[in-house]
C-alpha cells in the first residue's frame, strides 16, 4: 500500500477539532505526502523521513510548523506499528534539532540573538572553528548525540545551570565511559564561551555547574547501564512504546524482596485497587482532562510495572524502582506520581486491604521542601510593566493578581464579569481551544476585582474594540482575552510569550505556576486566612495550599520582623499609657472594599503607568 493511501484513510477516521484538522491537513498536503506519498510503506527509509524535514520551505516556516509536521508523521507511524507493521530503518529524533543541525553545518546563515536556539549557536560555533575533519566529527557527535537532545531546542538565553546539571547527571547514569562526560563538558564550555564573546549571554551556565562528576540520577552497575542503554535504543520515546519502556526499565532496576503488607484475607491486585480508587475518588470529582491526565500517568508507569501484583506484596523496593524509572524516562518531578500512589495505598489501608501505607516515607523531588520560585517586589513591578503591551501580557497580569491557573485565566469571559460589584466568577477552563465548563478541581469561585486587574481587563477590551474595526473579528465565546480574530489565546503561545518575559527579566525559572505561587505567598504576607486562600486558589484542601503554595520571601522576612517589632513597641506603649492615664482607647480604620493583597498589588503598580481606552 502506498503511504499516501494509508495516510488519507487515517485522516478521514480522525475526530479532530477544526483548528487541529486544518493544521494536520496542511502538514500532510504540503510537507509529508509530496516527499513520501508515492512510496510503498515498506520502502520508506530513514533518509526519506530526513528529506521531509530538510525542505527549505518547512525550515523557513520555523520550529512550530516543523513540530506539527513531526507530530502528524509520528501519529500515523504509531498507528502503523499498532497494526503490526514495524520499520526498523526509522528512528525517532527531534526534527527541529536535526534539521537545524544539517542546515547550519551546510552553511545556513541566521542572525544570532538571545532567543536563538542552542542548536543554532552550537552549529555556528562549530562551523566557524575550522577544526580538522576528525575533531569536527567528534565534537559534532557529542553535540548531536548527547547535548542537543536535552537543550538543543531551548533559547540560549534561557539555559540555566539546572539544564546543564541534568545532562551530566543523566549521562553519569547511563554511560560507562568517563571520558565522554569530560568531552561533553568541554564542548559545552566552548559553545557557551562563544555565546558570551558574541554578546548573546552575559555568563556561562557552566560557572555554577562546572563539575562533570555530579551525582548520577540512579546508581547503576555496569551491566545495568548497558541494559538501560539497550532499552532506550529498542523503544525510544514513541508514545505507543512508553509502557513497554517503563516496564523494561523497572525490571532492570527492581530488586526481589520478600515482602507482605498485612494479614488481610482480601487479596486484590494493585490494578484492581487502583480501578476502585479512581472510580470512587477521582472520576466525576475532578475535571475530565485532569482525570485523563491521572489515568495516563498511571497506565504508563505503575500499572505496567506491578499492576498485576497483589497490592499487599508491592514492596518499598518496587516504589523506589518506579521512582528511578520515572527519572530515567526524562521526568523532572515524581512528586505528583508519589502523591497518587500514596492516595491509592491510603484507600487500601482504610478498607483493610493493607496494614501500612508504604509510600508515605518517600519524598518526591518536587515535594513540600522543594524550592518554589516566587517573584520579589521589584520583580513584580517589572513583570507588570512588561505585561502592558500585549493581550497575552494582560492575561498574565490578571493571573498574577489572583493566582489563576493559565487555562482558567484564558477562559475568563464577560458573562461572569460584574462591573457594578467589581467581581468575576471563575467557572471554566480552556483546553486545546475548547471551553470546558469546569475548573481543574470543579470548584468555581467568585473573586473581588482590584483596580489593578480592572485596568488590565479594560485595556484588553480596548484592544478588542480596535480589532473589530480593522479585522475580521468574531468573539463567539465572549472571552476577555482573545487573539486578533477573536479566537481563544493559545496555551502553547502563552509559554512562548512567557519565555520572552523571562529573558527580559533575566529569570529563566519563571513558569506559569510562578504567578500562582507568588500571589498566594503575598496573600499570607497580607494576613489572609487559610480558608480564604484555599477558596481563591480553588483547592479542595487547606493542607494542599500549605504544602505547595506558601513560601517565604526576603520581603516576607522583613515584613514579619517589622510587624513583630511594631507589636512589641505598641504593647509596651499600651501598658505605659494605661499606667499613666488609667484607661485606653481603641481606634479602627475604615476597611476598604479591596482585600489587603489587592491593595498590596495596587501599591506595587503605583509606579507603572497604564493608559486605558
Amino acid at each position: 500500500m502506498k503511504f499516501e493511501t494509508y495516510a488519507r484513510d487515517w485522516f478521514r477516521k480522525q475526530d479532530l477539532i477544526k483548528s487541529t484538522k486544518k493544521t494536520t491537513r496542511q502538514a500532510l498536503d504540503l510537507y509529508i505526502l509530496p516527499v513520501i506519498g508515492e512510496k510503498e510503506i515498506a520502502d520508506v527509509r530513514e533518509e526519506d523521513v530526513d528529506a521531509i524535514f530538510l525542505q527549505d520551505r518547512l525550515m523557513k516556516k520555523g520550529p512550530d510548523f516543523t513540530e506539527r509536521t513531526f507530530r502528524v508523521l509520528t501519529t500515523v507511524w504509531d498507528q502503523l506499528e499498532g497494526e503490526g507493521y514495524e520499520n526498523k530503518s526509522l528512528h525517532l529524533y527531534s526534527p527541529v534539532v536535526f534539521s537545524h543541525e544539517k542546515k547550519m553545518l551546510a552553511g545556513w546563515e541566521v542572525e544570532l540573538a538571545r532567543d536563538s536556539l542552542f542548536v543554532d549557536v552550537s552549529c555556528s560555533w562549530l562551523r566557524q572553528q575550522g577544526y580538522a575533519e576528525v575533531t569536527n566529527n567528534l565534537y559534532y557527535h557529542f553535540l548531536s548525540a548527547f547535548i542537543h537532545p536535552f537543550i538543543g531546542k531551548k533559547p540560549i538565553g534561557l539555559i540555566n545551570q539546572n539544564d546543564v546539571r541534568e545532562i551530566f547527571r543523566f549521562f553519569n547514569t547511563v554511560n560507562t565511559n568517563r571520558t565522554w562526560i569530560t568531552q561533553i563538558h568541554l564542548v559545552m564550555r566552548m559553545v557557551f564561551q562563544y555565546a558570551v564573546d558574541s554578546g548573546l549571554i552575559t555568563e556561562s551556565p557552566l560557572n555554577k555547574a562546572n563539575d562533570p562528576c555530579l551525582e548520577p540520577i540512579v546508581g547503576l552497575t555496569r551491566e545495568q547501564k548497558n541494559k538501560v542503554r539497550y532499552a532506550f535504543g529498542k523503544y525510544g520515546f514513541r508514545k505507543s512504546r512508553l509502557r513497554d519502556l517503563s516496564k523494561e526499565l523497572f525490571f532492570i532496576l527492581a530488586e526481589e524482596e520478600d515482602f507482605h503488607n498485612g494479614t488481610s484475607e482480601i487479596n486484590q491486585t494493585f490494578r484492581e485497587v487502583y480501578q476502585q480508587w479512581f472510580a470512587n475518588t477521582q472520576e466525576g470529582v475532578l475535571a475530565d482532562n485532569t482525570s485523563k491526565s491521572i489515568r495516563h500517568s498511571m497506565e504508563i508507569y505503575p500499572l505496567p510495572c506491578f499492576g498485576e501484583k497483589p497490592i499487599k506484596e508491592v514492596s518499598p523496593s518496587d516504589i523506589q524502582a518506579l521512582k528511578q524509572t520515572f527519572s530515567l524516562m526524562g521526568n523532572t518531578t515524581d512528586y505528583y506520581l508519589l502523591t497518587r500512589l500514596q492516595s491509592i495505598f491510603e484507600y487500601a489501608l482504610e478498607r483493610g486491604i493493607v496494614e501500612h501505607n508504604i509510600v508515605k516515607d518517600f519524598k518526591g523531588k518536587d515535594g513540600p521542601y522543594a524550592e518554589k520560585h516566587v517573584l520579589s517586589d521589584k520583580e513584580i513591578k517589572r513583570f507588570f510593566k512588561l505585561c502592558e503591551e500585549s493581550m497575552y501580557g494582560y492575561m498574565f497580569a490578571v493571573a498574577l493578581c489572583y493566582g489563576l491557573r493559565i487555562r482558567g485565566a484564558i477562559a475568563l469571559d464577560y458573562a461572569n464579569l460584574d462591573h457594578e460589584l467589581k467581581t468575576i466568577k471563575v467557572v471554566n477552563q480552556m483546553k486545546d481551544g475548547v471551553l470546558l465548563p469546569a475548573t481543574k478541581t470543579r470548584l468555581s469561585r467568585k473573586l473581588k476585582l482590584s483596580e489593578t486587574s480592572l485596568a488590565f481587563i479594560e485595556r484588553a477590551k480596548s484592544y478588542q474594540q480596535q480589532y473589530e474595526k480593522t479585522r475580521q473579528y468574531s468573539n463567539g465565546l465572549g472571552l476577555i482575552f482573545t487573539t486578533e480574530i477573536g479566537k481563544p489565546l493559545s496555551y502553547t503561545n502563552t509559554r512562548r510569550k512567557l519565555d520572552e518575559i523571562q529573558m527580559e527579566m533575566g529569570r529563566a525559572d519563571i513558569t506559569p505556576h510562578t504567578l500562582r505561587h507568588t500571589y498566594l505567598t503575598i496573600s499570607t504576607r497580607c494576613g489572609e486566612n487559610l480558608d480564604e486562600i484555599q477558596r481563591t486558589a480553588g483547592h479542595g484542601y487547606t493542607s494542599t495550599v500549605i504544602r505547595e503554595y506558601l513560601h517565604q520571601t526576603n520581603e516576607g522576612w522583613h515584613d514579619a520582623a517589622e510587624k513583630r517589632q511594631s507589636y512589641l513597641t505598641a504593647l509596651m506603649e499600651r501598658y505605659q499609657e494605661a499606667d499613666n492615664h488609667g484607661n485606653r482607647s481603641w481606634n479602627f480604620e475604615h476597611a476598604s472594599d479591596l482585600s489587603q493583597d489587592d491593595r498590596y498589588m495596587d501599591g506595587l503598580l503605583h509606579t507603572v503607568h497604564i493608559s486605558v481606552g
